[in-house]
């Protein structure tokens, strides 16, 4: 009994350590300029729509990298608004996106988003 419960317990540590580590992320800032280019799937006989984008972001010490991330809508994200993009530090791809203000973005990544 006492060996399965020190084989579980190490289970449920392992697994919870390697989502904590792969769920670690890097945050760049984001201004939309564009439209994005339209994404049209079909599966299972219904049509959906979304938005692929392709834009500049800065992180806090403003170091550039370019953002690949749908927008998982039916329309274009609004122009000129501002978003934080949260990368996987240890994977690729985007694990979220959210609209933030122009003031809430740090200093070095401001000047390049102007």
């Amino acid at each position: 009994m006492k060996y399965f419960l020190g084989v579980l317990i190490l289970a449920v540590l392992l697994f919870g350590g390697y989502n904590w580590y792969m769920g670690q992320t890097n945050d760049y800032y984001v201004k939309i300029t564009n439209e994005g280019k339209k994404v049209v799937t079909k599966a299972d006989n219904e049509t959906y729509t979304s938005y692929a984008y392709e834009l500049n972001g800065y992180d806090e010490d403003g170091t550039k990298k370019v953002m690949a991330f749908n927008g998982n809508l039916e329309r274009p994200l609004k122009l000129n608004h501002y978003l934080k993009v949260s990368e996987f530090k240890h994977k690729s791809g985007v694990k979220t996106y959210e609209e933030v203000q122009f003031k809430d973005i740090p200093d070095k990544a401001k000047a390049p988003l102007k």
